[in-house]
């Protein structure tokens, strides 16, 4: 008679990319699974919202064409066909757009032309260089200033940092900054699968399940008490887990855990985020040729043009969004926030009227990547016994896209894998 194989099991706290891709890849390798995620969506920040037969990103989504991983999970998927377009981006500036390129940053006339000729060897720098190593500790001011100058620190970086993370270029570290520079992020190429992220997310989701992984929604975990075996108690449900990997935010996983060691709980103490409000516009008429544009003299710091790359819905829609809002904007009434937005949208542009609007806010949009953040970031494997970390605040200093969510999932499932003698793929 064969002998039923012991299954390790591993519970993971959050149903976003990294959670969801590190599960499938631990099935795969024989553990038994269970996910549970707060929302009724699964995918986190990459979520979707239905709206008159379509399925939307709720946050800004797109995929670069060298993200490889990303690529690799959807061919898995079976999902192959893409809208594919080298996107315009451009600053705005007391309501005018300046696109930028190599070829038009020429004509920018807030800038001297040494200033320029600085901003250009920078960008070129940036796309060849491999290792920014030598940036780590350092902040993205002191680094900006030797590169490019004053004058393009902050008339350019200063705001847009500013916009992205809420804080001045002195606490930004240099080498997030370079490596968000390389990504190509203002001139590169986009794509976005022609079934969109909520077919990517409902087929992820599909093989877990087909494969025996447990999936709870609507599943907001209450408490977790951390021991030899953890318990995990979300709604009228309680798991017991051998092995808890979680992609939950750090502040988020703190308030709920318990017998975490001091010393460590303060290490992750200082973690900090950073929240976003995104408006999303339906409307009839493009906006413009750019697909982003960033505002540094707005209410916003962007408006994203979803359809000038994914063109598939018989109407036009964008995310407007803002990082690190100040409090009275967090908390500001709806409809008083929509009317604040759009008023500042029709600064830019004269003509704009919406026909439906949807607003989103998330608390935890961002870790905040600042000068010291890789002293305690936290690692995949922690001191703790069998406790692991995956997601994006394990990602440092690459920036926060789909493609590093899942990077570090499928890295976690791996060291897992790896430390109980299990190979993964």
């Amino acid at each position: 008679m064969v002998q039923k194989e012991n299954k390790m099991k591993v519970f993971i706290a959050g149903g976003g990319l990294s959670g969801l891709i590190c599960g499938l890849r631990l099935l795969e390798k024989g553990f038994e699974i269970a996910i549970a995620e707060k929302n009724e969506e699964l995918g986190g920040l990459a979520r979707c919202f239905p709206y008159k037969n379509y399925w939307l990103p709720i946050f800004y989504h797109h995929i670069f064409a060298h993200d490889k991983v990303t690529l690799n999970v959807l061919k898995e998927l079976k999902i192959e066909e893409f809208y594919k377009k080298r996107i315009k981006m451009g600053i705005s500036f007391n309501n005018k757009i300046y696109e930028i390129s190599w070829i038009k940053g020429l004509s920018w006339d807030f800038l001297s032309i040494k200033d320029k000729l600085k901003f250009g060897v920078l960008a070129f720098q940036t796309k060849v260089k491999k290792d920014w190593k030598e940036l780590e500790g350092k902040n993205a001011e002191e680094w900006l200033i030797k590169k490019v100058g004053s004058n393009v620190t902050y008339k350019i970086f200063a705001p847009l940092m500013k916009e992205k993370y809420g804080l001045p270029l002195r606490k930004i570290s240099a080498i997030e900054l370079a490596e968000r520079l390389k990504e190509g992020e203002a001139t590169g190429t986009f794509l976005y699968p022609k079934k969109g992220l909520k077919e990517m997310i409902k087929r992820l989701e599909k093989k877990i399940t087909k494969k025996g992984g447990k999936i709870y929604k609507k599943a907001e975990i209450k408490k977790i008490i951390i021991g030899r075996k953890h318990e995990i108690f979300f709604g009228k449900e309680k798991e017991k887990a051998e092995i808890l990997i979680n992609s939950l935010p750090v502040p988020v996983f703190l308030k709920i855990s318990r017998n975490l060691p001091v010393t460590y709980k303060k290490r992750l103490e200082k973690i900090r985020y950073c929240s976003n409000i995104c408006i999303n516009f339906v409307y009839e008429e493009e906006l413009s040729k750019y697909y982003w544009i960033n505002t540094f003299d707005k209410v916003f710091g962007g408006i994203i043009e979803h359809t000038n790359l994914a063109n598939k819905y018989p109407f036009k829609f964008a995310w407007v969004w803002k990082y690190a809002p100040s409090k009275k904007l967090w908390n500001m009434e709806k409809e008083r926030l929509i009317n604040v937005f759009y008023k500042d949208i029709k600064r830019i542009f004269p003509k704009f009227e919406y026909k439906e609007v949807f607003v989103f806010r998330d608390l935890y949009a961002s870790p905040l990547y600042d000068v010291n953040y890789g002293k305690y970031m936290p690692k995949i494997e922690t001191p703790i016994h069998n406790l692991f970390f995956t997601g994006v605040a394990t990602t440092y200093p690459e920036i926060r896209t789909m493609n590093t969510a899942f990077k570090s999932g499928i890295k976690t499932a791996y060291t897992v894998a790896s430390k109980f003698k299990k190979s993964c793929q």
